[in-house]
């Protein structure tokens, strides 16, 4: 009914099959967030599940509100590395776990029905944030602000209005995401990045836009064996990101654009399947080994997204290799 705070100096360890029942007012006005019940590090905490034994958090009164509690802050003072593993939380206001300005290991966590999901800020080398899910996210998913190092794989999101937002804080970041499932209403990926890697990736955006560069003119950034359901599958406002062995698509067969390129220049893209859209490449054009092909998908339910066996997709990517999500990637 109160605040958790570990000051500090102080350690806080949960064991696994830990259930905390989460009033939806704070009973004493404390912390951050005087109205709602948060967890506050400024020590050090391992909340530590495991799997078939996950730390759980769940309403003590109510339904559970999307509002309901404020999650778990990280702040910058503590001592030593904390960590949220086989953790499964709801309904928090704002990231369910903020990481600010400390060394926080999280994976494996599971968030549903909450206005974000997991932020992290100013941290130089952040452990690989891996097997997680966050579902039904009003805000965005995943946030990352200034990081210098960031790596994230095997994360599933879905229902979320932004699946992951980048924000680089100098030249020298670096963003590298692979083998993950995003699924959005507005925006996949939104990003100002100085270097990144994103590949072997899926992202499923029918009514908006699959990734979205804001800023990559500093570095080097590849997007890489990506599957892209969207209406626009790539915006680009400034910079030229090299996009290859990519199949961009609307299954719907009614997007708008395949790549918008929303700068000068009329640069080329390679090896790229373009198929669905009113305008394939807007203010760009296509490259060597450019395809306009109808992807011949499994279906499923959720859908499958890989290739039929028989697909000539599985070929003709600059290896001669598989185009998109399955095929490999060397990045």
């Amino acid at each position: 009914t109160g605040h958790v705070i570990v000051g500090v100096g102080a350690n806080l360890y949960v064991e696994s099959g830990v259930e905390f029942r989460i009033a939806d007012k704070d009973a004493f006005g404390l912390g951050e967030d005087r109205a709602r019940v948060e967890i506050l590090v400024n020590g050090r905490a391992v909340i530590a599940g495991k799997s078939g034994a996950p730390v759980r958090f769940t309403p003590l009164n109510g339904a559970g509100a999307r509002d309901h509690w404020a999650g778990i802050r990280f702040r910058k003072g503590g001592s030593g590395t904390s960590e949220v593993s086989w953790t499964e939380m709801f309904g928090c206001a704002g990231p369910a776990v903020l990481v600010d300005r400390i060394e926080a290991n999280v994976h494996d966590l599971t968030v549903r029905y909450s206005e974000g999901g997991y932020r992290i800020e100013g941290v130089r080398l952040v452990p690989t944030l891996s097997d997680c899910s966050f579902t039904d996210i009003a805000s965005a998913a995943v946030e990352v602000i200034g990081c210098r190092r960031f790596d994230m794989k095997n994360v599933t999101i879905s229902s979320a209005r932004i699946g992951c937002r980048f924000l680089k804080d100098t030249n020298e970041d670096r963003i590298t995401l692979k083998k993950c499932r995003i699924g959005a209403f507005e925006t996949g990926i939104l990003a100002d990045f100085a270097g990144s890697v994103i590949a072997n990736t899926l992202i499923v955006t029918p009514t908006g836009t699959g990734v979205r560069y804001e800023d990559t003119s500093s570095s080097v950034n590849d997007l890489d064996h990506c599957t892209i359901d969207a209406d626009i599958g790539v915006a680009i406002a400034s910079g030229l990101p090299r996009i290859e062995s990519n199949i961009i698509c609307s299954t719907a067969e009614n997007g708008t654009a395949g790549i918008l390129y929303e700068n000068t220049g009329n640069p080329l893209f390679h090896y790229n399947d373009i198929y669905g859209f009113d305008t394939a490449y807007q203010n760009c054009t296509q490259g060597l080994g450019a395809q306009a092909r109808q992807p011949d998908f499994v279906g499923g339910n959720p859908y499958d997204y890989n290739l039929l066996p028989a697909s000539p997709l599985r070929h003709l990517d600059s290896n001669g290799l598989e185009l998109g999500r399955y095929g490999p990637s060397y990045r």
